[in-house]
């Protein structure tokens, strides 16, 4: 993976509207929203700040069955966008007496970027998908300006 050809994004912003939730990724050169069920915004908004359901949701469950079986999430990459569809990939790394193996899997955003935030594994962003993108900062600014009560 060529550093060159990455982003990091700077910030994560989850917006709950009455039918989808709107994650809002922000890098250094640009902003892409990817939308999600209702909902997800705010469980994705715990997961960042590490706090967890009483009982486990699905992104828990999996970060959970991750410890047990000594995989650890390395990182997670927007990949690609088709039709306002993003694409991302978990990177793992699993251990057992044989040695080490990576694996990457493709997932939705949404559940790549919950187990990212529950393993405190790095985001990157292929700068090739973010020239293909809309650029959403005048979204964010709008909704901050329109409600500045929000919390993201």
């Amino acid at each position: 993976m060529n550093a060159e050809e990455w982003e990091t994004p700077t910030g994560f912003h989850f917006f709950d509207m009455a039918d989808s939730s709107a994650v809002f990724v922000v890098c250094p050169s640009k902003t892409f929203v990817v939308q999600t069920e209702r909902g997800l915004g705010e469980r994705l908004q715990r997961a960042q700040e590490g706090r967890r359901s009483k009982r486990p949701l699905t992104h828990e469950l999996l970060s959970d069955f991750c410890a047990a079986f000594d995989v650890k999430v390395v990182g997670v990459a927007f990949s690609s966008v088709r039709d306002d569809v993003y694409y991302a990939e978990i990177t793992l790394k699993m251990k057992n007496e044989l040695g080490e193996k990576l694996v990457v899997v493709d997932a939705r955003p949404s559940d790549a970027l919950a187990l990212a935030f529950a393993a405190h594994a790095p985001v990157v962003v292929l700068k090739e998908m973010l020239d293909r993108c809309r650029d959403a900062a005048p979204l964010l600014r709008k909704l901050r300006e329109r409600d500045p009560g929000i919390k993201f």
